[in-house]
């Protein structure tokens, strides 16, 4: 029926304006934690029951700037805390270039 198709049109719509919105977005603000004995960070709080065991201190951190980045030459993507770019190259050899937290899936044409 018409109202059905045309509700599922606009949810489809809906998705569609966030999803380009989100490809335009290379960095966001996150909360992350620091382990000041093994200068360690990131932003899953789990990955510190190590060191909260050992003693060690963890700080949480506000505001942190998480920035996507993607190596146009093998297309692995990775991210970088409170760093302009990543410390280390990709395993390629490739050089880091900014991306969008999200990447667009563009299906592939049906076979006729």
């Amino acid at each position: 029926d018409a109202a059905m198709l045309e509700k599922r049109l606009g949810v489809l719509e809906k998705k569609d304006d966030l999803t380009e919105k989100a490809q335009t977005v290379t960095k966001h603000n996150i909360t992350a934690y620091r382990c000041n004995t093994c200068d360690y960070t990131t932003e899953k709080l789990t990955a510190f029951r190590k060191c909260q065991e050992d003693g060690h201190r963890v700080t949480k951190l506000q505001g942190v700037v998480k920035r996507f980045f993607s190596c146009p030459k093998c297309k692995q993507r990775t991210t970088a805390l409170n760093l302009r770019f990543p410390k280390e190259k990709c395993k390629c050899g490739g050089s880091w270039k900014d991306s969008a937290a999200v990447v667009q899936k563009i299906a592939a044409a049906p076979n006729h």
